[in-house]
């Protein structure tokens, strides 16, 4: 059976426990904290909890929604540019980037900028 993450993204619109159950999949892959996934999808942390043990689910055309939709066209670019290799991949999350003077990982975190990172992802071949 195919994973939440390549199903959601084969879907033009996943529903919402797909979707929900693809966000968490690539919050482990990419091992991060309950809290930093809460302030990417702009939610508190017991939410985090709430979707991790199924009690609830992204609710469709939210800023929540819209976050995790862009999380994952984030995470779908970052697999391909690094060929599926979660620990480099982890590794650029973390490190900082000279060009933003932050690393990726605070920029979505702390600056709300994930959109920035998926339009940096789509244009340059260059992920230094």
């Amino acid at each position: 059976m195919p994973d939440p993450v390549s199903l959601a993204l084969a879907q033009q619109q996943p529903d919402a426990k797909l979707l929900t159950r693809a966000i968490l999949q690539i919050s482990n892959s990419l091992h991060f904290y309950h809290a930093e996934l809460a302030r990417i999808l702009n939610y508190q942390c017991r939410d985090i909890g709430q979707l991790a043990n199924a009690e609830q689910y992204l609710k469709p055309q939210s800023i929540h929604w819209q976050q995790a939709l862009l999380l994952l066209r984030f995470y779908d670019l970052l697999d391909k540019k690094f060929a599926s290799d979660e620990a480099a991949m982890c590794h650029w999350l973390r490190k900082n980037n000279m060009q933003w003077n932050d690393t990726p990982l605070m920029m979505m975190v702390d600056k709300q900028a994930i959109s920035i990172l998926v339009q940096h992802l789509e244009h340059n071949h260059n992920l230094v």
